[in-house]
């Protein structure tokens, strides 16, 4: 605006100076025409009825998508519930499948899955060392034999013609006999060890079943020097490794009774009277009363040393009390054995320090 009076006067407003047309000062003033002009921006043009043609036609295509806006939300809530119980659903499941396999990594026996590996890296070992010198043992075995019967046909032919026949036959009949009877002990073995097994593994699953836990089935395995060891296997007849001290405490157990219980016929129960010092140390309270429960069914006398039916005396100090309640169920599930219980104890004055002049009191409990 000042740019154009400016011309218009032909007069500089800044200086106050004359600026006639044609002048310097006026072509000066003159210069800065466009650039002012370029200034002013031009109006935007707004076109209204296509806006609005527009705005109508999306009007138009949301009208039904409108009306059913209510039913979509609430389909689409249902559907959020739905999926909120599946998520649900499948949460518990997974929780399920976890606690079912935290139970069978608890019951297999196995506390350190690194001992397993190790145990079977061992194992790998020892067979590919043991088979080779298998291997060489059985053909120097063979060797040895026909070495040997070499040497019994020289000694037949040395002796042919000197010997009467009444005595070869004799011998050849004392041969039979010596080889009937290596036959039969090895039979007649056959049998107890199987008898044994069989008797062990009904004392093993009666101490072991009211637990809930696994416990698999106890198995002789024959040893490469003729003889048997117990090992504890599964539902696939595979041996388990790392038992926990519990089964193996269970599996020597039910080996003792099963010595005793075998030979009914022999009264050995009678005979030999089942002394042991804590061996329930490593059971639950329901594995406990059955391995007393199987032990008074086995033996006519046992005399056992536990701790496990003990409580905190409240009236002395470190002091012990035998657990009442637990003594009566006890004595309710022997049903017609007898059971006598006697408390090792101490003095309240007592202590360890002078352990050469401690007295042990053996005190008859009621129950």
């Amino acid at each position: 605006v000042y740019v154009k009076q400016m011309l218009k006067e032909e007069r500089c407003l800044v200086c106050n100076q004359p600026t006639p047309e044609g002048s310097e000062g006026y072509n000066a003033i003159l210069e800065l025409l466009p650039t002012a002009l370029e200034e002013q921006h031009e109006a935007p043009k707004f076109r209204l009825q296509s806006f609005f043609q527009r705005l109508y036609s999306d009007g138009l295509a949301l009208k039904k998508p409108i009306k059913q806006s209510k039913k979509s939300i609430k389909v689409a809530f249902e559907k959020m519930n739905e999926l909120k119980q599946s998520k649900a659903l499948l949460e518990e499941e997974l929780e399920t499948q976890d606690r079912e396999i935290r139970d069978v990594i608890r019951i297999s026996g196995i506390t350190n899955s690194a001992d397993v590996i190790n145990t079977m890296y061992g194992a790998t070992s020892d067979i590919s060392k043991y088979s080779a010198d298998v291997a060489t043992y059985t053909e120097k075995r063979r060797q040895k034999q026909i070495r040997l019967k070499e040497i019994n046909d020289e000694l037949n032919n040395l002796s042919q013609g000197e010997v009467p026949d009444y005595l070869v036959k004799r011998k050849e009949l004392l041969q039979d006999l010596e080889e009937l009877c290596k036959k039969v002990k090895s039979q007649k073995y056959q049998e107890l060890v199987d008898a044994l097994e069989e008797t062990a593994n009904s004392h093993y699953a009666n101490i072991n079943s009211p637990t809930g836990a696994f416990y698999g089935a106890i198995k002789f395995v024959k040893t490469v020097n003729g003889g048997y060891r117990p090992v504890i296997i599964d539902s696939n007849e595979r041996e388990v490794g790392n038992l926990n001290t519990s089964l193996v405490s269970s599996l020597k157990l039910s080996i003792i009774l099963a010595t005793v219980s075998t030979n009914k016929q022999r009264n050995e129960a009678s005979r030999y009277p089942l002394i042991s010092d804590a061996p329930v140390s490593d059971f639950d309270i329901a594995k406990t009363k059955a391995f007393l429960k199987e032990t008074a069914n086995t033996f006519s006398q046992s005399i056992i040393i536990m701790k496990e039916l003990l409580i905190e005396d409240p009236s002395r100090r470190d002091r012990y009390s035998p657990d009442a309640d637990r003594l009566r169920e006890l004595k309710d599930e022997l049903a017609d054995k007898k059971l006598n219980v006697y408390q090792l104890d101490m003095k309240d004055d007592a202590t360890n320090k002078f352990r050469n002049e401690l007295e042990v009191q053996i005190k008859k409990v009621d129950c």
